[in-house]
């Protein structure tokens, strides 16, 4: 069985210093917060990679693109079945 979902995506996106990573994907004005387990940050300081607490993607969902206002980020690709991980691709400054 072939499952096929439209691409969704993020309007905007905050890391908090006390690690809490809070998302808004487009056509929604709903937030979603989770904790980040783990970071990590490329020589510019942005981050690459992200571990949640919890899900925030969609089953079968891989690639969510990046339409954010003043913002570097292109796509953030998601794996994980009970928590999300979060690899961001970020166009070259």
């Amino acid at each position: 069985m072939t499952t096929t979902t439209s691409q969704r995506t993020l309007k905007k996106m905050l890391l908090g210093d006390d690690g809490t990573v809070t998302l808004r994907f487009k056509g929604t004005s709903q937030m979603v917060a989770a904790k980040a387990l783990d970071v990590q940050h490329d020589s510019e300081g942005n981050p690459t990679y992200l571990c949640l607490d919890r899900l925030v993607h969609r089953t079968f969902e891989e690639l969510i693109s990046a339409d954010i206002p003043d913002s570097r980020l292109v796509s953030v690709s998601v794996t994980g079945c009970v928590a999300t991980e979060m690899h961001l691709t970020w166009l070259p400054s």
